[in-house]
């Protein structure tokens, strides 16, 4: 007999794509899941069509946009309950293959010791393309990354290993060890709250690994709600300055500050380069949000 999971997605204005996401987890082909939608007090019918469209699911309804992590702990307090052995941690945002769920079980199920397992990830609008085989933290850098990101897929990226990280975008856990864990860090506002949970069960003996046999696309942004914005790079570095202030020992900092500054020059040449304006001043508009956020504590 399979393995319960509790397979945990969150949804803040994201009809359409939630939608589409649920009707895929409907042609998986694993016996013993459940699915749960923790829906952060969107406005745009969300409730009303899931309710119809798709009453095998749990709809839960915060009076509160709790963001990603207060949202999957939310759900997670009510999935709990059905005592699942794993829980999956799914983007609203994403379609998946019919045996993803079986390789991700059947690999973490392998070894005690393997405390996440996450998927080989596509672009949606590129289906060959990789969005993540997994992810890596530089402490030297001051960043994380995605492995086989913008590139078409091959050989090199089917081999399941051991990585130092997997996006929230999916991740499958032991029920036992996100609790004992204490769920994800609700500090961060947004970003690096999935870099932050890896890095905690690495802490606690356990291997994070990338699966390649398992599958699924990613439209990339439409659950924070589409492209690059002054919102979205302040709370990327915020979540990224959180995360290492909290994790990075101290000779880590002797570099960090060189290889942040030598990033954002070359993002910002990089969008002078292609006339991309716009994200200059996005970047501009972002630091200088972190810069008045920080003086204010």
């Amino acid at each position: 007999m399979n393995s319960l999971v509790a397979i945990i997605i969150v949804n803040w204005n994201g009809k359409q794509v939630t939608s589409e996401c649920l009707q895929s987890l409907r042609a998986v082909d694993y016996s013993s899941f459940n699915v749960y939608v923790v829906d952060n007090a969107s406005s745009d019918g969300s409730v009303d069509e899931i309710a119809r469209s798709f009453p095998e699911v749990r709809l839960i309804q915060s009076t509160e946009n709790r963001f990603y992590a207060g949202g999957n702990n939310y759900g997670f307090q009510i999935a709990k309950q059905d005592k699942p052995e794993f829980v999956l941690f799914l983007n609203n945002d994403t379609v998946v293959d019919k045996d993803f769920l079986k390789y991700l079980v059947g690999a973490i199920s392998s070894d005690e010791k393997i405390g996440m397992v996450g998927p080989k990830i596509f672009h949606f609008d590129q289906p060959d393309v990789i969005w993540s085989a997994g992810g890596f933290v530089s402490f030297f850098q001051g960043k994380t990354g995605h492995y086989g990101l913008r590139r078409k897929d091959s050989s090199r990226l089917d081999q399941q290993r051991e990585v130092s990280y997997l996006t929230g975008c999916t991740q499958l856990i032991r029920t036992e060890l996100f609790e004992k864990l204490g769920g994800f860090d609700e500090s961060y506002h947004m970003y690096s709250e999935d870099a932050d949970l890896c890095q905690r069960a690495r802490n606690a003996g356990y291997k994070i690994i990338y699966i390649p046999q398992s599958k699924i696309w990613h439209k990339i942004s439409s659950s924070s709600g589409g492209g690059l914005t002054a919102y979205k790079i302040r709370n990327k570095i915020r979540g990224n300055l959180r995360f290492f202030r909290k994790y990075a020992r101290w000779y880590h900092w002797l570099t960090i500050p060189i290889f942040v500054f030598l990033d954002g020059i070359g993002f910002i040449a990089k969008s002078l380069v292609t006339l991309n304006l716009k994200n200059v001043w996005r970047l501009i508009k972002g630091v200088a949000g972190i810069h008045k956020s920080e003086q204010a504590k």
